[in-house]
């Protein structure tokens, strides 16, 4: 089990080379809607569309610019955390899905980083890359089991990435973060993570055609 092996010095250096790549790749990166609220003192537990290897860099920069102070704890492939060690001091701890014991014991590391109120676990639902352009998200069982190991309540939050190419060279990336749900209503997730990616897709769409509604630069 690589457990989280946080680093300063390693998270200062992660996140100087993860601000400079965005900039270089990505014309622009902003939250569509409005910036999240929340309750201070509850751990969150966030569940991102799964579109590319960009990903971890993506929710690294959104937590920092929109919940500052909040420890990453992403769970990852283990086989990758191997291969690239240092994502393990930057916030990443591994699962591998063919293993079922390994997968517990990742869902129940994951509920017990979830007890402590200051830290921002990242799991994917989908638990593998999808098209950004799927109607349906595929959500496997980790969620609500790791609900049901979890001592402590904590925040279900659903947030959604697309890239999107206009004028430019560079593409534009857009997000968004919907209201949390209590982990008490995890056997309601999925298909409240179903309506929030499906309002994402509409939101992406109208901004794209007419550059409409609210917008926070995340770079």
């Amino acid at each position: 089990m690589n457990r989280v092996r946080h680093s300063r010095s390693a998270e200062i250096v992660f996140h100087w080379y993860i601000d400079r790549l965005l900039r270089k790749n990505f014309n622009s990166f902003v939250l569509l809607g409005a910036k999240p609220s929340h309750q201070q003192n509850r751990a969150l537990l966030i569940t991102p569309n799964h579109i590319s290897w960009w990903d971890g860099f993506f929710v690294d920069r959104l937590r920092r610019v929109l919940f500052p102070g909040r420890k990453l704890h992403l769970m990852m492939l283990e086989e990758q955390i191997k291969k690239y060690p240092f994502f393990n001091k930057v916030g990443a701890f591994g699962i591998d899905p063919g293993r079922p014991k390994k997968v517990l014991g990742a869902l129940q590391y994951t509920a017990e980083v979830l007890e402590n109120g200051s830290n921002f676990a990242v799991v994917y639902p989908q638990g593998e890359i999808e098209s950004q352009e799927t109607p349906v998200l595929s959500q496997k069982a980790g969620i609500t089991k790791i609900a049901q190991l979890a001592k402590s309540e904590f925040l279900l939050i659903p947030v959604f990435f697309k890239i999107m190419y206009k004028d430019k060279p560079k593409p534009e990336l857009y997000a968004a973060v919907y209201t949390p749900l209590s982990s008490a209503q995890a056997g309601e997730y999925r298909e409240y993570l179903q309506s929030c990616y499906m309002n994402f897709r509409a939101l992406c769409e109208r901004h794209y055609k007419t550059g409409e509604g609210s917008v926070i630069s995340l770079l």
